[in-house]
C-alpha cells in the first residue's frame, strides 16, 4: 500500500496510484452509484449486485468488523455509502492478490484506518508537537502493514523456490528416465 494522499471518504482517504478507499464512512462522492431514496446510498442488494457477493457474505463481514452500514432501516434491511465498494474492493484484492486470511486481512485494514485517522487529526491540528506525535504514529501504522505485506510475499517466494525445486527434480527425474529408456 502506498502512502496516503487526497481527500477524506468517511475518514479514509486515497491510496495514492491505487485510488483505494478502504474507510466505511461518509459518501464517496465521485462514484456515481445511487440508492432508491438517496444519493450515494446503497441498499445491501445494490451492494450484493454491484461487488459480485451475497449478502451473507456482506453480513459475516460486517459481523468480523471488515465493513460496516451506515444505517439499518425498519425492515432491519442495510443501507451503505458507495465507500464500501471501495472498500470490498481492497478486501477481495488482500485476500486474491496476496493470499490474506480475513484475520489478515482485518488487521491491515485497521493499520490502514489507523493511517487514515492519524491523516484527518494531522490536517485538523496545527500544534507542531502533535502532528510530530501524529505523523510518527502514521509512520509506525505503515511501516506495520509493509511488515504484514512483506512478511505474505516472503512465505510466496519460499514456496514459489519449493515448486521451483521440485520442478528442477521432475525434470532430472524425466531426463534420467529418458536416457535409460533410450539406452
Amino acid at each position: 500500500m502506498a502512502a496516503l494522499e487526497g481527500s477524506p471518504v468517511g475518514g479514509s482517504e486515497t491510496v495514492t496510484g491505487e485510488n483505494l478507499h478502504p474507510g466505511t464512512g461518509d459518501d464517496l462522492g465521485s462514484t456515481e452509484q445511487e440508492g432508491d431514496n438517496e444519493e450515494g446510498i446503497l441498499r445491501i442488494g445494490e451492494v450484493t449486485k454491484v461487488a459480485g457477493l451475497t449478502s451473507r457474505t456482506l453480513r459475516y463481514w460486517e459481523e468480523i468488523g471488515l465493513i460496516a452500514p451506515i444505517d439499518h432501516v425498519e425492515n432491519r434491511e442495510r443501507k451503505y455509502s458507495v465507500a464500501v465498494l471501495e472498500r470490498i474492493d481492497v478486501i477481495r484484492r488482500l485476500q486474491e492478490v496476496l493470499g490474506l486470511s480475513l484475520l489478515e486481512v482485518k488487521a491491515v485494514l485497521e493499520q490502514e484506518d489507523r493511517l487514515v485517522e492519524l491523516i484527518s487529526r494531522y490536517r485538523a491540528d496545527f500544534d507542531s508537537g502533535s502532528r510530530l506525535d501524529m505523523l510518527t504514529q502514521a509512520k509506525m501504522a505503515n511501516e506495520e502493514i509493509i511488515r504484514r505485506l512483506d512478511e505474505r510475499l516472503s512465505e510466496i517466494g519460499r514456496f514459489r523456490m519449493e515448486r521451483v525445486e521440485r520442478g528442477q527434480r521432475i525434470e532430472a527425474l524425466l531426463s534420467q528416465m529418458l536416457r535409460d529408456i533410450g539406452d
